[in-house]
């Protein structure tokens, strides 16, 4: 029998994909104060595939 596959994407697995390597900059940037939490949701609710350039993280 085979095993079923977890419905989430594990981190690791995430970390390959667009929003994943995004996500983890812009988590890794929050905790090292470059940004605050308000600016990062503002970000991605603007434009999530901008978010690191509108926070000038790139």
């Amino acid at each position: 029998m085979g095993r079923t596959p977890a419905p989430w994407p594990h981190a690791r697995q995430r970390a390959h994909q667009p929003q994943g390597r995004r996500g983890e900059q812009l988590h890794q940037a929050l905790c090292a104060g470059q940004v605050t939490l308000a600016q990062v949701q503002q970000a991605i609710a603007t434009d999530w595939t901008a978010a690191l350039a509108t926070l000038h993280l790139t």
